[in-house]
């Protein structure tokens, strides 16, 4: 039974301050993405930090659940690291305080904001096949795989794929037969996957699986070291910082703009703000289009954001913005809209 706040945090979207003095001696943590899976007491987590030039950004997430907890801070010379814990509501959650820490160990305790409910917390460096590996940005198609029992020669494996309107699905279970990177899955029937294991990725590569998935859903693609889903993942923002403002604009449609870059496209910034543009859209079949346009987003290094997603539902726009706004749409955003196939009345949310 998980109790208290604990419960909270895993249930729920959560957001609270871990401050986390990591003691760094012979082994820091290396630049770039370090993975890492542990447990809270008994609740198994996964954990992703981002470190580049002392800045530390990442998320953690309750493998039960799944939902990304973001993660922001920075790590000193001395090896002190303090990141801050956020989800759009900006509820505090609790506190991890670590007591001692090498490259592939972190150890501590968590506890509710106030310092009750101690836990103890231990992680550390996810590595090789066992874990969840997350697959989300494929067309419409998203998907997890599953791996554990691991042996030096085998490992058991579940291969689960929905499209986004779930309504087909595809799924594979079985053991696979390990031979150094690779792993091979065959069912005796002709069917067979080849699972490629580089550094925190999976590429995985089906023969003959069609039966086994609905009507357009397939098994390709590269999965990547999770459970983590965000759109720093995707490409649209550079890390968690910039996603944890994008969400706190947002809000409640930080899911619709989720679902809408499925693709993203570079655009050019013809307002002159300094901004990096994304469009976001997804695969469509038949037609002169392959790509149908959904979403744009605006980032500048000042924190300026600019954003606007189809809302199929309400047959509208939904504009975001933090910076002074009225009922005019930023030029980029403007030329966006106009090139789109359907024409849509937009709604100022900030104005």
């Amino acid at each position: 039974m998980i109790s208290g706040m604990l419960y909270l945090a895993a249930m729920v979207t959560v957001i609270g301050f871990l401050w986390v003095p990591l003691v760094v001696a012979a082994h820091p943590l290396a630049e770039g993405a370090n993975y890492f899976k542990g447990t809270i007491g008994n609740i198994g987590i996964s954990m992703r930090l981002d470190i580049k030039d002392g800045i530390v950004s990442g998320q953690h997430a309750y493998d039960s659940v799944g939902i990304p907890i973001f993660l922001t801070g920075s790590i000193d010379g001395a090896g002190t690291l303090v990141m801050n814990e956020y989800d759009e509501n900006a509820a505090k959650v609790g506190m991890f305080q670590v007591v001692a820490v090498n490259r592939d160990k972190i150890e501590g305790v968590w506890s509710r904001p106030d310092g009750s409910g101690k836990l103890s917390f231990t992680a550390v460096r996810a590595s090789g096949w066992d874990g969840k590996w997350v697959w989300d940005r494929h067309y419409n198609v998203s998907g997890l795989l599953e791996i554990e029992n691991v042996t030096e020669s085998e490992f058991a494996f579940r291969l689960y794929v929905v499209s986004l309107t779930r309504q087909n699905v595809g799924n594979i279970e079985g053991t696979a037969k390990i031979r150094l990177n690779e792993a091979v899955w065959e069912d005796g029937k002709g069917a067979r996957l080849v699972m490629r294991l580089e550094q925190d990725k999976i590429d995985v590569f089906p023969e003959k699986c069609e039966h086994y998935a609905g009507m357009g859903v397939v098994f390709d693609g590269p999965y990547l070291r999770g459970p983590f889903l965000s759109l720093v993942r995707r490409g649209v923002f550079k890390d968690a910082v910039q996603e944890l403002d994008f969400t706190r604009l947002v809000g409640d449609d930080r899911e619709i703009f989720f679902k809408s870059f499925d693709i993203i496209t570079k655009l050019k910034d013809i307002d002159g703000f300094g901004a990096t543009v994304n469009g976001g859209g997804i695969r469509i079949w038949g037609g002169t289009k392959s790509v149908q346009d959904l979403a744009i987003v605006m980032s500048s290094p000042d924190g300026g954001m600019w954003a606007a997603v189809i809302d199929k539902k309400a047959n509208n726009i939904r504009y975001y913005t933090n910076r002074p706004a009225g009922e005019t749409l930023p030029k980029t955003i403007a030329a966006w809209r106009d090139s789109l196939s359907e024409k849509y009345d937009v709604v100022f949310v900030n104005k």
